[in-house]
């Protein structure tokens, strides 16, 4: 956000690629809002993209590989436990991902449009969305979502990573949990509202 005030300040932009690294390096879901930062990269620049593209992947690639390097020494797979099916098993076995797989996609939430334009509504007729107060969360970001004019500019590009995000999290599992990433954007855009 503070980028956006300034793209001059490489250090900024070298920030966030760092941070967003970190992230990628110690859970596979942050892998996500590498699209959403190049999209986010790319609109504040437009022709001029390129350079801080590359730079931003560059940050991003050299403090985020160092865990997918260690599984791909330890396990023969970089994505360890994900794509078996093409590297093999190493600690987990068949059962173990099947009763994971079948975990991620326990949908509490309609895997379709309606699903994502109503979660709210869905997150409030499920218990354990309710329970897990992603309903609340869910509810009073769709509340601000009109408000988006009213909103601080840099603030209205958290929409992109937030909707981006929630539409993803709709269409994969819909677990409180995998919505955690999220959240804080979430709150900093109903905050400038």
């Amino acid at each position: 956000l503070f980028w956006q005030k300034n793209p001059a300040a490489r250090w900024l932009l070298a920030c966030s690629a760092i941070n967003l690294g970190i992230a990628m390096g110690s859970k596979y879901l942050m892998c996500f809002f590498a699209l959403p930062a190049a999209l986010v990269i790319i609109l504040q620049l437009r022709k001029d993209a390129l350079r801080p593209l590359l730079f931003y992947a560059a940050c991003t690639f050299a403090w985020g590989s160092w865990w997918y390097i260690r599984n791909a020494i330890l396990a023969g797979n970089p994505v360890h436990p994900f794509a078996t099916g093409i590297f093999g098993y190493y600690l987990w076995n068949e059962q173990d991902m099947i009763g994971q797989m079948e975990n991620l996609h326990n949908h509490n939430i309609p895997n379709n449009l309606l699903g994502f334009l109503a979660a709210p509504y869905y997150a409030f007729t499920n218990p354990i969305l309710l329970q897990h107060n992603t309903a609340h969360v869910l509810a009073a970001f769709y509340l601000a979502l009109p408000l988006v004019m009213s909103a601080e500019q840099r603030c209205r590009t958290l929409l992109i990573p937030c909707l981006t995000y929630l539409l993803f999290w709709v269409h994969t599992s819909a677990d409180s949990r995998y919505m955690l990433p999220v959240v804080p954007l979430m709150f900093v855009y109903i905050g400038s509202c």
